[in-house]
């Protein structure tokens, strides 16, 4: 992510949290929900923001590690949890994309991440470099899932655009098949955004 919508996240963390839980999770996440691992799988939640997907499944019997590059995130994170979750439960770290490096202990043990309205920030390079290591830290049979955004930014924050056609042919070379595509209309109510969201499985 380039440092100019890395500081617009910093800056702005406090109202985009706010806007993050307007919506509650299965509202927005109702596309893949079906595909959810068995309970008390790992899933990694990258750019989890708010924490509101985080919440929601760590309530639902999942492990959760939580990774955003903004600090300011975490904190407010911090606040809303109140202790109200064990160690084991979830593990937020402060990383991003593509390297993750600082997951390197979880390679081929992670049964879902997700990655939600995070692709968009993500430069050509970045994202072949993020497939990579997608494909380190998914198990055999792991699941990706990838929301797209389709729309031009509203502010300052850089957004590059994004295709299926791209994913797919990431996909294939590093092998995962295609689960399913859906596309959906904004939770926010934009009228001028909609996105698509692709799950993908690891052969």
């Amino acid at each position: 992510m380039m440092d100019q919508t890395l500081q617009f996240y910093k800056k702005n963390n406090e109202r985009l949290v706010q806007q993050y839980d307007s919506v509650n999770f299965k509202a927005v996440h109702q596309d893949w929900l079906a595909y959810l691992p068995s309970k008390d799988a790992l899933i990694v939640d990258v750019g989890a923001g708010s924490g509101r997907d985080v919440f929601w499944l760590a309530e639902h019997g999942y492990k959760v590690v939580a990774v955003d590059p903004v600090i300011e995130f975490f904190e407010q994170f911090k606040k809303k949890s109140k202790g109200s979750f064990r160690d084991d439960q979830i593990k937020w770290v402060v990383d991003s994309l593509p390297d993750l490096s600082k997951l390197e202990n979880y390679k081929n043990q992670v049964s879902m991440i997700l990655l939600s309205a995070v692709w968009m920030h993500l430069t050509t390079q970045e994202r072949i470099n993020s497939f990579q290591t997608f494909s380190t830290l998914n198990n055999q049979h792991g699941l990706l899932v990838i929301t797209l955004r389709y729309g031009a930014s509203p502010d300052e924050r850089l957004m590059y655009p994004v295709s299926i056609a791209e994913i797919k042919s990431l996909a294939t070379q590093y092998h995962y098949q295609i689960k399913t595509i859906e596309r959906s209309d904004d939770q926010l109510s934009r009228t001028e955004v909609f996105w698509e969201t692709i799950v993908l499985e690891k052969i």
